[in-house]
């Protein structure tokens, strides 16, 4: 949807999203954030040794 915005497809992100639907809602909690986060985490810390 963003890129049809940027190539003029749709005149706004209003006209672009205006028929979307929500079809789930997932809640944050820790249990889905701390795995990815540690994984974030270990591959930041092997990025920065390497500079």
């Amino acid at each position: 949807m963003g890129a049809g915005i940027g190539a003029g497809i749709f005149s706004s992100p209003k006209e672009a999203f205006n028929k979307m639907e929500r079809i789930q809602t997932i809640e944050p909690t820790a249990a889905n954030f701390e795995p990815v986060y540690r994984e974030w985490k270990a591959l930041l810390q092997k990025q920065l040794k390497n500079q």
